[in-house]
């Protein structure tokens, strides 16, 4: 319970911190098609990649703080 706890207080920090609009930045967002569906992503920074995948019940706002840190030194593909 206790890391669940932490998880999402963790969760809630990063998406209050985040200054840039993860999930509907127009500037950097894209969709692509696979199979049926249509993915919405967004790429920050340069060189190899990262992709960022959020889980089942996440979404690419949840995200930002770990967005914001892994692009100042890798691209991050965030889904």
């Amino acid at each position: 319970m206790r890391a669940l706890f932490t998880t999402v207080l963790l969760l809630l920090t990063m998406t209050l911190a985040a200054q840039i609009p993860y999930g509907s930045n127009s500037a950097v967002g894209k969709r692509i098609q696979v199979g049926d569906i249509s993915m919405y992503y967004e790429i920050y920074g340069k060189g190899e990649p990262l992709i960022l995948l959020h889980g089942g019940y996440g979404n690419i706002e949840t995200m930002g703080g770990m967005i914001a840190a892994f692009s100042k030194k890798i691209p991050c593909y965030c889904c």
